[in-house]
């Protein structure tokens, strides 16, 4: 896609929030781990490309250039799933439709700025090239399904659109389970109370607490509110899940467009690094409700691990601009953006930002502040005392992540050596909307 770009929609403001815009492939097959990392195709570690967009028609810088990304996918999951061997638990398992017709599995490796693919093998791999997996989802009851379109054309720029193959009202779902491993008992869900719908976010099942927040979701928000403090408040401090389940209510709150200040403050000093990046994550959003964002803000791109430093880069670029979405009830404290305020809290914002090039980097930190920065360029150009300070680090840090130029002319075309063998020449054309040619 030239003009490829990503979404985030928030239902209840019927509002699209665009970023990660840069001329690659079509960024299919997107899910999230339990810490809210971005597992896709295009890119893999889809975090590193959550910069906002810069002024339409720019784009971002090319991720692959950077960062691991590739096409042919439609979907992945996660297998957190107590049905499922324990070896395979946090590994993943990714569809690929296009050219191989392969149910793959792979682990998901942490790294210090990144997470990365290892693949294990192969679930299995068609003969039949009508087998197109497109989509996986665990089922309620910890068993994986599979949907397969099925059918022997694929693709729009493959095969005529009007090609007579093409099976509109036929497919299948695949259904995998562990043998010798019985099947786990369906969470209720629809219908429950608030306190036992929250109890469910302790479940080990991602699945499951993905769908009792959906639930939460529908219920009245004053009411999930208050249960929420309450269950809050009971977690134990001492429990070895007690950060996970804890950011589980943090992502809660934001889903019913609360704010827990405590909470932020303290889950950004989480001893898991996973953690501490999911809150910076969340800073986003909650940045005109806390007392001292820059300061949070500072803490992050400092912080020991890259994986927290990336997080503080992508979410600099949030701060100040004209599109940053408030989040409802945050309160009346922080920028006015798009005045002078507002753009006086972004370049803080950037130049906290720059903190991050005293520490290690790597490609996928590097592509994050690269694509910050030219997001936020239309605020930090103007600033005279900001270019002063920074300009030798900014002028160092574009130009080592500026793309080589495009080779000048085109270079001669070698000779054949087939041409030299006096070859029989003839023409062939096509017929109109069908794969079929005039000379068969």
């Amino acid at each position: 896609t030239t003009n490829g770009s990503f979404f985030r929609f928030r239902p209840e403001t019927q509002r699209l929030i665009p970023f990660g815009s840069y001329s690659g492939t079509n960024p299919w097959g997107i899910t999230f781990d339990q810490w809210g990392w971005h597992l896709g195709s295009h890119p893999v570690f889809g975090n590193a490309a959550y910069a906002l967009n810069p002024p339409y028609p720019a784009q971002h810088l090319r991720a692959e250039n950077f960062i691991n990304a590739f096409t042919g996918t439609c979907g992945q999951e996660f297998i957190y799933s107590r049905h499922f061997p324990e070896e395979l638990q946090g590994c993943y398992v990714r569809v690929r439709y296009k050219h191989v017709n392969t149910v793959e599995l792979s682990r998901w490796v942490q790294k210090d700025t990144h997470y990365e693919e290892r693949k294990i093998g192969l679930l299995w791999q068609s003969k039949d090239l009508s087998f197109i997996p497109t989509d996986i989802r665990f089922g309620p009851r910890g068993d994986l399904y599979i949907c397969d379109w099925y059918n022997p054309a694929k693709g729009h720029d493959q095969y005529s659109l009007r090609d007579t193959r093409r099976d509109k009202s036929n497919g299948r779902i695949w259904r995998v389970t562990a043998k010798g491993h019985a099947l786990l008992h369906p969470a209720k869900i629809a219908g429950e109370s608030i306190p036992a719908l929250l109890e469910l976010l302790k479940s080990y099942e991602y699945r499951t607490r993905y769908t009792a927040k959906i639930e939460l979701r529908e219920r009245d928000r004053t009411e999930v509110r208050s249960a929420l403090d309450a269950w809050l408040s009971a977690l134990d401090p001492h429990d070895a899940k007690f950060e996970q389940h804890a950011l589980e209510a943090l992502w809660m709150y934001r889903n019913v467009g609360a704010v827990n200040r405590e909470l932020m403050t303290r889950l950004l000093r989480a001893s898991n690094e996973n953690v501490r990046a999911a809150a910076m994550r969340e800073l986003r959003w909650w940045q005109a409700a806390m007392p001292d964002p820059i300061g949070l803000l500072r803490q992050g791109a400092n912080d020991q691990s890259g994986l927290v430093r990336l997080e503080a880069v992508i979410t600099a670029g949030y701060f100040g601009l004209g599109n940053w979405p408030v989040l409802e009830n945050a309160g009346s404290r922080g920028a006015n953006f798009g005045d002078v305020k507002g753009e006086s809290m972004g370049v803080s914002a950037i130049d906290v930002a720059l903190e991050t090039l005293r520490h290690p980097m790597a490609p996928s930190l590097e592509y994050a502040l690269r694509t910050t920065l030219d997001a936020t360029k239309s605020i930090w150009v103007k600033d005279g005392a900001f270019l002063v300070k920074n300009f030798t680090a900014l002028q160092q840090f574009i130009a080592k992540t500026d793309l080589p130029p495009p080779p000048r002319g085109t270079p001669p075309t070698p000779k054949d050596p087939f041409d030299a063998s006096s070859p029989t020449v003839v023409e062939i054309g096509t017929v109109p909307e069908q794969m079929r040619f005039t000379l068969e």
